[in-house]
């Protein structure tokens, strides 16, 4: 499947390049020697579309300069005329090359693909872009590919509105570029001069090179601005001028080369947008220190912690302080720590914080905590007796130079769970919020920062320990309609592989007397309040091998055995019933239950596996029902 859109039929007939100033030739070039460049793509190698001579180096022109590099092996793809390629389309027009075929650059894997969700990046958010700046990044957005296929992104449209009180409204007055970034470079970008202006309404269909997302993983997309030099401080209705920005649409084509255009899902859609600022230099903050959360920081999920010793360099979040405008020093760092199921002194013994895999700062106890209450969201106590406190490390004396970025850890030491106090399923989650980053001591030369120059949060995701676990992998998943294309009925089904961790565990059956201890608990999703889920069934692999049995089976109070490092297979089955109206709905696993004592139902369903990130991995596909 060919990645690019422009394609060169060759003459083998001479003719005599336009001189092109021996310059490389980009953005913002000479406009006679991106007029000659233009005519020369035209006159010398057939560009398809034709281009239109203006003498702007606009998104087309960048992609036939591409395809031309791309046509012809051994130059670089950036889509800028250098010297080389000016050397090669001269030769072009004397007819010293032979005509070649365009290559793809590669293949993309599987059938049918389509966008399967996309959110907001919630680091990117109400952005300061001052005078000056170049590829400021607006707007971010975590796009999932479905199963079916790799994509590769072909365009993106956006648009950018006025919000301010005055001043203009008009883009090109502050911007003269918006670029588009993904997983870290630069895929397309556009002259503000070549957006449509509808009643202040900016909008733009970017072309994209090199944006592949592989089938069932996400990747990052990014809106860039870059500010002119000097902004008209009569442009500027207020300190700050608001402007939203928002991705309307996005192009896409997978490895069956079907081209889709995704309108609608997630944020993707003309309402969904963030905001950001245009500053001046008399108003913009020069000064900047910027917090964000670190892509390796740790997903929710197990950590294996020890009964009878403490469970040492526990990572619970990382995250990135970069410093923008000026060299800063961080003097003072503060964290909020919540912990569930038992109270934060209780839980850890100690804390230590690093910076770029060095420790900085005294390790902190639980007693240090303080309830300087920067979360307002939670009630915090003094040396951290409940469930939340806030934990500073001072007199850090650390210098950050300016455009440099510090990565930062706060690791943790868990106390052992002894069954009473600390218990399986126990968490802890640290994070600097918005509001607890303003209480970041910094300071440039001699001035404290601001907490308008202070922006960013770095949120953890919750850590939680267990001696004793489920090791829970979903195998498949899948929701099937009946037959009948009239149908109210559909069969949801999931095949779950459980390894037990740390010791036997034990799990109710579907047969179990009391239906929300049964091992895996369903729901319908979606739908519109007249669908019913059935009660589910479940049918075993492995539960009578390698030790692992089944008691009460087919009767009430039946439960499983898994002996420690054997696995069961659960295959769980539920049908769907719509009343009513119509709806599209699906199924998921809400939690799933096991237990370390195998007394009782209640003992059997005692731990409770229910976080996000466990759950969203298990929800069905939706079909429609008609009723």
């Amino acid at each position: 499947v060919s990645a690019f859109a422009f394609a060169f039929a060759f003459s083998a007939a001479a003719a005599t390049a336009m001189p092109m100033g021996g310059v490389t030739i980009q953005g913002g070039s000479n406009p006679a020697y991106v007029m000659a460049l233009q005519s020369n793509l035209n006159m010398c190698a057939s560009a398809t579309p034709a281009l239109v001579a203006d003498g702007k180096f606009g998104a087309k022109t960048t992609a036939a300069v591409a395809a031309f590099q791309v046509a012809n092996g051994g130059l670089t793809v950036d889509g800028k005329a250098g010297a080389l390629t000016q050397a090669a389309l001269v030769a072009k027009c004397a007819g010293a090359m032979v005509p070649t075929t365009p290559t793809a650059p590669g293949t993309l894997s599987g059938g049918s693909g389509e966008i399967d969700d996309a959110d907001f990046i919630s680091s990117i958010s109400n952005e300061d872009v001052g005078e000056g700046e170049d590829d400021v990044k607006v707007l971010g957005l975590d796009i999932d590919a479905d199963g079916g296929s790799d994509i590769e992104l072909k365009s993106v449209k956006v648009m950018f509105a006025e919000q301010g009180a005055g001043g203009s409204d008009d883009l090109d007055d502050y911007a003269d570029k918006v670029s588009v970034w993904f997983d870290g470079k630069e895929v397309g970008s556009a002259d503000v001069e070549d957006f449509d202006d509808d009643n202040g309404d900016w909008t733009k269909s970017i072309s994209l090179d090199g944006a592949v997302i592989k089938a069932d993983e996400t990747g990052k997309l990014y809106v860039a601005v870059s500010a002119l030099g000097n902004i008209d401080s009569s442009d500027l209705g207020s300190a700050n001028n608001d402007w939203d920005v928002s991705v309307s649409s996005v192009r896409f084509m997978d490895a069956d080369g079907a081209i889709l255009t995704e309108i609608g899902t997630g944020d993707i859609g003309s309402a969904d947008v963030r905001d950001f600022q245009f500053d001046t230099f008399t108003s913009s903050n020069n000064v900047e220190l910027k917090v964000s959360l670190d892509s390796s920081s740790p997903d929710e999920g197990i950590v294996t912690a020890e009964e009878n010793d403490d469970t040492e360099n526990v990572l619970i979040v990382k995250g990135k302080i970069k410093a923008d405008g000026a060299d800063i020093n961080i003097d003072s760092l503060p964290f909020t720590i919540t912990s569930s199921g038992s109270d934060v002194d209780d839980l850890v013994s100690s804390f230590v914080l690093k910076f770029n895999d060095d420790e900085i700062g005294d390790n902190l106890s639980a007693a240090d905590g303080t309830s300087d209450n920067y979360d307002t969201s939670v009630v915090e106590a003094v040396a951290c007796a409940g469930t939340s406190c806030t934990l500073t490390f001072d007199d850090l004396d650390y210098d950050l130079e300016d455009g440099d970025t510090v990565e930062f850890e706060l690791v943790a030491d868990i106390n052992e769970l002894d069954g009473v106090t600390l218990t399986n399923g126990d968490s802890l989650l640290a994070k600097v919020t918005s509001t607890g980053a303003d209480a970041i001591d910094a300071e440039s030369g001699n001035d404290d920062l601001g907490a308008s120059e202070i922006t960013g949060s770095a949120t953890g995701e919750a850590q939680r320990f267990f001696e004793v676990f489920a090791d829970v992998d979903l195998v498949s998943k899948s929701n099937v309609a009946a037959a009948d294309p009239n149908t109210d009925v559909s069969t949801v089904t999931f095949v779950v592989k459980v390894t037990a961790k740390g010791d036997d565990i034990y799990m109710n059956g579907f047969n179990e007397s009391t239906a929300v201890k049964e091992a895996f608990q369903l729901s319908t999703l979606a739908g519109d309040g007249n669908s019913t889920l059935a009660a589910p069934a479940y049918t075993v692999t492995g539960a009578t091998s390698n030790g692992n049995s089944i008691t009460n089976s087919g009767v009430d109070n039946e439960y499983y055995t898994i002996i420690e490092d054997q696995s069961v297979t659960f295959t769980i089955t539920a049908t769907i019933s719509q009343a009513t109206t119509n709806a599209t709905v699906g199924g998921e696993i809400d939690s799933i239950q096991f237990g370390t004592d195998s007394t009782s139902d209640t003992t059997r369903s005692a731990n409770v596996m229910n976080w996000t990130g466990l759950t969203d991995e298990m929800e069905t596909n939706l079909v429609s029902l008609f009723f």
